[in-house]
This record gives C-alpha cells, sequence and structure tokens, in this order.
C-alpha cells in the first residue's frame, strides 16, 4: 500500500522544528512511530529526537544513533506501533530529499520528514516517500492536527 499522508500533532511539528533549530548548523535527526489507517495515511505516535553520530564528522550528513534505534524498537515491540518514518533537518536548504538522501534511503518503507532550517529558524517541514522503483523521492501530504492525532487509534 502506497502512503498517501503522515498525520502529526502540532507537539509533534513542534518538536521536529526545536530539533533542528537546537542541531544548527549541524542536521538534527530522529524516528518516527505511528501505524498506518485505512485511507493510506500514517498517524504518528511519538516522535524521538537521536543523537546524529555523523554531526562531528560533518554538518552536512546525518545517522540515526544506534542505541536510539534498539530502543524505539523494543518500545514497538511492547506498544504495536512500529517505526514508521525519521526526521532529519537541512541546514541552510530546502526542506526536499538531497541526492546523499536518495543514496542513503537503505529502508525504502519509512517516510522522510525534513525540517529546513536557514540561519538557525525552521522555515518549512516536509514529508516525502520513496518511489516504488527507488530513483526518486515523491512529496506527500503532510497533517497537522490541533488534537493527538493518536487519539484516533483508541
Amino acid at each position: 500500500m502506497t502512503v498517501e499522508a503522515i498525520v502529526f500533532s502540532e507537539d509533534h511539528i513542534g518538536f521536529i522544528q526545536k530539533c533542528g533549530e537546537k542541531a544548527y548548523p549541524a542536521e538534527a535527526c530522529g524516528l518516527i512511530t505511528g501505524t498506518l489507517l485505512a485511507g493510506r495515511r500514517l498517524v504518528v505516535h511519538q516522535v524521538r529526537e537521536a543523537k546524529n553520530i555523523l554531526a562531528t564528522e560533518r554538518q552536512d550528513r546525518f545517522e540515526v544513533d544506534p542505541a536510539t534505534r534498539i530502543q524505539m524498537e523494543k518500545e514497538c515491540r511492547r506498544s504495536g506501533f512500529r517505526i514508521v518514518a525519521h526526521f532529519h533537518s537541512h541546514p541552510d536548504q530546502p526542506a526536499i530529499p538531497s541526492k546523499t538522501d536518495l543514496l542513503r534511503a537503505y529502508e525504502p518503507n519509512l517516510i522522510w520528514v525534513i525540517a529546513g532550517v536557514g540561519g538557525g529558524v525552521t522555515s518549512e517541514i516536509k514529508a516525502h516517500r520513496l518511489k516504488k522503483d527507488g530513483d526518486a523521492f515523491v512529496e506527500i501530504e503532510l497533517i497537522v492536527c490541533t488534537a493527538r492525532p493518536d487519539d484516533q487509534l483508541s
């Protein structure tokens, strides 16, 4: 099934924004858990910041700390949610996947949420999925709810 949208709360989006601004001029990164609902929408449950283990080498690259990934996988087994996306920031670049992002898209089912952070201030946040053939990204709808979107799951 092809994901067409990802649904966040205002708090989730605010958290991603703050992570990007705090890490600037390096890239921030983290993982996102949720569930897929009918209608091809991912509903976000949790957004967690991760240490960018490449930040000391290059400010224009990211790699999620494996310890964060392992911890979230354990939590997902207990909660029934799953890792559905990751986020990272693009310092002084737009919120669109770069050529490097395409080359490093190792998990084709994850959604890529990117925050464009210019001069230390987040200007935009967009979501993308990898095309089936893996040769490009496609932007998907990013929906922000005033209430927690995972309240719909109860």
